[in-house]
């Protein structure tokens, strides 16, 4: 059995229920929901979708990195969206980040968010093996 290493940014939340941010299981590097942070005494209810979304993938991102994941690595990615948010814009951020990795992808709709005046959250998933890129096209 894999040895499995555990990341944790001590957040209220993990805290609270019990889970760390990311963690790593062999070959595998698997990031918790991570929903955007308001930047010092800012509203989060008053930041776009767009940038919400650069938001929370730079910070899933950053935890990923913590165990040897990437942007390049990221095998999958999900969207979690609050029904104010609006997927064309969160599409467009998550390309901008992911053009060349162009991962795997769920992006869907869901009742609410736990953070107030959240409008998404992310979760990606890496895979630390091969990293060379290849994209078929039919």
């Amino acid at each position: 059995m894999a040895n499995i290493e555990r990341y944790a940014t001590g957040s209220m939340f993990e805290d609270f229920a019990g889970y760390c941010r990311a963690v790593r299981s062999g070959d595998r590097v698997i990031v918790s929901g991570t929903a955007p942070s308001a930047p010092g005494g800012t509203n989060l209810g008053d930041i776009d979708t767009y940038t919400q979304t650069r938001m929370a993938i730079e910070a899933a991102l950053s935890s990923a990195a913590q165990l040897g994941g990437s942007a390049e690595r990221t095998l999958i990615t999900r969207l979690y969206l609050a029904p104010a948010a609006s997927w064309e814009e969160a599409s467009r951020a998550h390309s901008e980040v992911f053009a060349l990795a162009r991962p795997a992808n769920t992006t869907l709709y869901v009742h609410r968010l736990i953070p107030p005046g959240a409008l998404i959250e992310v979760e990606v998933e890496c895979g630390l093996g091969d990293t060379s890129l290849s994209i078929d096209k039919e």
